[in-house]
């Protein structure tokens, strides 16, 4: 009997060391790492919206309302209004609190910065690997940790300091879709999925593309399979309550009659509510109707939710940028990288495109191609759903993440599921494979391709050599006051020094970025008259940006050349920053 006792802990670390929770950690621990190594202490502070975030957490910190989303040092006259949810100001918050119990403020953040996408990233991995586990084994779960860990282009997402919202968008998404394409499908199993994907939007409204097809797609089969009314039903259900619960929570009841094109209101939720009305009627009284009869309650119902969510705001149907100005879609949106095609991505960055286009091909062939062989409903709906999201993500980069993850499950299911080649043994032909089916394999491989393609200037990211704690410091010794630069290098001179801003990358304050932009692109003697009316206190400019899309004798290039101007103090050298007074 001793004996037995003392082997106990030996099998359970056994155990854990075999099991998915303990691969997943392993890779977590790995690519945190990896990007400490690259970036220690988190000094380059992510992009703009991971500095945004970290503005909105610290006004929640410093007493800002649960439903007060203002950031009054963005917009200048006009102050931003951040439609971002609070659901992920509050695990960071909590975080830095938990961390600054023992560290001053600033190692707190760096620490919080760390942990939430480390957490993420955990999340993720154990996500697919459990799903991979259901379908196919444990092998298959271990390969899709490698592969998804691997995926570059999935894992930009997830990087050590990514604290905006888009991997909790990611994650709640893929939970949901890989849930529907499980082999046996429950209504309870069905509402959580429905449930994730209202939790994804209502985080924001990013997978919008990709989780309103597929309730309509699970609609129609309920019309024509009437025993999956049920689930399909459930989860209508399970995404409609999830919205009306985050309205309540993001929203006080005395704005709940407000409508918004780009963030979860009221038009959304009555929308999704008409659609779950029509699934429970083809669940419960339509459940012996004719097909004919059963898809004309959907079109009815569907029609409803649809005119529903458009007679609350017409130009809602342009997207969550609809209102934004004609002016500001072209000097600032169409310059967005996550708005742009594959096409364009690979042009700026071959080799991240290349490898991009080359997985999610991979990823398609083996979905399919396992689909045709094994025949089963789960496969088949695995390969449509890997293409269904391959095909967002080459018309914007934004959806990428998702497309590349799916890409690695299916291979790594069908690599699991394959069998000896040229020789080798199984396991070693499925090592091969997942070892030349990563990323970092592939981007090897396109390399030479990528050498062939001219790399385009990448165009409105002024960000890049002025977002370090470093290169902001010398801004900070200056008084306090409305600094006019670049959208992008806004968010980081309000986190880490004590001025306001005049614009950010962001919709909402669509009219500051115009005048911003006029001013940065335009002649000396207007931007001297659009400064004063501004109230602008600073204004400047970050050399060696190579934004090219602006003209040699715009007055952004002209400062940077060292041009001097009366109605400017002289230039305070920030390193790559450069900031001048307005007289």
């Amino acid at each position: 009997m001793p004996q037995a006792q003392g082997r106990r802990p030996l099998s359970g670390a056994a155990a854990f060391a075999s099991s998915p929770a303990f691969w997943g950690l392993l890779a977590t621990a790995v690519l945190v790492g990896l990007e400490l190594a690259a970036n220690p202490g988190l000094q380059t502070i992510g992009d703009p919206d991971d500095a945004t975030r970290l503005i909105q957490v610290r006004e929640f910190l410093a007493g800002a309302g649960w439903y007060d989303t203002m950031l009054p040092r963005i917009g200048g006259p006009t102050p931003l209004q951040s439609h971002w949810s609070r659901l992920i100001d509050v695990p960071i918050a909590g975080l830095i609190l938990f961390f600054g119990a023992v560290t001053p403020w600033w190692p707190a953040e760096v620490a919080a910065r760390i942990a939430w996408p480390a957490l993420l990233t955990f999340g993720l991995l154990l996500l697919l690997a459990e799903e991979a586990k259901r379908r196919t084994g444990l092998i298959a779960a271990g390969l899709v940790i490698v592969l998804a860990a691997t995926t570059l282009t999935g894992q930009m997402q997830f990087r050590a300091g990514r604290i905006d919202h888009h991997n909790a968008m990611i994650f709640a998404t893929l939970a949901g879709l890989l849930r529907l394409t499980r082999p046996a499908l429950h209504p309870g199993s069905a509402a959580i999925a429905g449930a994730a994907f209202g939790l994804a939007l209502t985080i924001g409204y990013e997978p919008l593309a990709l989780i309103v097809p597929v309730l309509g797609v699970i609609a129609v089969i309920a019309a024509f399979v009437p025993a999956y009314s049920r689930t399909a039903c459930a989860v209508a259900v399970g995404f409609s309550a999830t919205l009306v619960l985050g309205l309540i929570a993001a929203t006080p009841p005395s704005l709940w009659h407000l409508v918004a094109c780009d963030a979860l209101a009221i038009n959304l939720v009555v929308a999704a509510a008409a659609g779950a009305v029509g699934l429970a009627i083809l669940a419960g009284p339509a459940l012996a109707a004719a097909v004919p009869a059963r898809l004309a309650i959907l079109a009815v119902t569907g029609a409803a939710a649809v005119a529903l969510y458009l007679a609350a705001d017409p130009t809602c149907i342009g997207g969550p940028f609809a209102r934004v100005s004609a002016e500001a879609k072209q000097m600032w949106l169409s310059q967005v990288h996550e708005t742009r095609a594959i096409v364009a991505t690979i042009a700026a960055l071959p080799i991240v495109g290349l490898t991009f286009l080359v997985s999610v091909v991979l990823g398609c062939a083996a979905a399919w191609s396992r689909a045709r062989s094994i025949g089963s409903v789960e496969a088949k709906a695995l390969a449509v759903l890997v293409t269904a999201a391959t095909l967002p993500a080459l018309l914007q980069a934004k959806f990428m993440p998702y497309a590349s993850f799916l890409a690695a499950f299916a291979l790594a299911l069908a690599i699991a599921e394959s069998g000896p080649i040229a020789g080798l043994s199984a396991p070693f032909a499925r090592i091969l494979k997942a070892a030349l089916s990563t990323q970092y394999a592939l981007a090897i491989a396109v390399m030479p391709l990528a050498a062939a393609i001219p790399e385009a200037p990448e165009q409105g990211l002024a960000s890049g050599p002025c977002k370090t704690t470093s290169s902001l410091e010398a801004l900070g010794r200056l008084p306090r006051g409305l600094l006019v630069v670049h959208q992008d290098v806004g968010p980081f001179a309000v986190l880490t020094t004590h001025h306001d801003v005049l614009s950010a990358p962001y919709h909402r304050i669509d009219r500051a970025i115009v005048d911003g932009e006029r001013v940065l692109r335009g002649n000396p003697e207007a931007a001297a008259v659009a400064l004063r009316r501004l109230g602008a206190t600073y204004i400047g400019v970050c050399v060696g940006d190579g934004r090219a899309q602006l003209a040699d004798d715009s007055f952004e290039n002209r400062l940077a050349r060292g041009e001097r101007f009366d109605f400017l103090s002289d230039a305070v050298s920030a390193g790559p920053l450069r900031v001048w007074r307005v007289r």
